[in-house]
């Protein structure tokens, strides 16, 4: 877990405490980044390490050592951009550290299509047939080598339902729907 450390994200004496707050929270947010990316870089190559971009995405229940509830604020930063009340400089700043406004943003749509092709072959093996259901709390295997994480964005079950849903409101894309 990350312990956050104010002085990062340019804070002066003149601002108020909600935007010394703020602050603070992209502080623990740049930690978290900087750290999550020290854990995903050990044993990669020059190149690899040269390459890495982080994912995005915050889990929702991630606390600093200190405490502080980090996946719940970047949540909140999320909800408060939707609304359109997020402020403007506040926007720019979360999207130059790379947080995805969407969860499911950090794993394109044909990947998650890949992913349920692949479970639907793992439980259609031996002739067995498969009820067309992905359980709601089902993750993507993570591949070999790779860290395990409590991503919301790798819940392929979510991600079917969503599309359902997008499919009975008439919003899934027309090329998505014979996928």
């Amino acid at each position: 877990a990350t312990t956050c450390t104010p002085g990062s994200a340019k804070s002066t004496a003149s601002k108020g405490q909600s935007s010394q707050k703020w602050d603070s929270m992209l502080d623990c947010l740049l930690e978290f980044i900087q750290d999550r990316k020290k854990e995903d870089i050990e044993g990669l190559t020059d190149q690899e390490k040269k390459d890495w971009v982080w994912d995005g995405n915050v889990p929702t229940t991630y606390k600093s050592k200190d405490g502080k509830a980090l996946g719940r604020w970047v949540n909140n930063q999320r909800s408060a951009k939707s609304k359109g009340v997020l402020k403007g400089d506040r926007e720019k700043r979360l999207m130059d550290a790379g947080l995805k406004w969407s969860v499911l943003a950090s794993n394109s749509w044909n990947e998650m299509l890949d992913e349920l092709r692949i479970y639907v072959n793992d439980h259609t093996k031996n002739g067995r047939k498969w009820d067309g259901n992905v359980p709601t709390n089902y993750r993507i295997k993570t591949k070999p080598g790779v860290a395990i994480r409590d991503d919301e964005d790798k819940n392929l079950g979510r991600w079917v339902n969503r599309q359902r849903s997008l499919y009975q409101a008439g919003k899934l894309r027309k090329d998505r729907q014979v996928a």
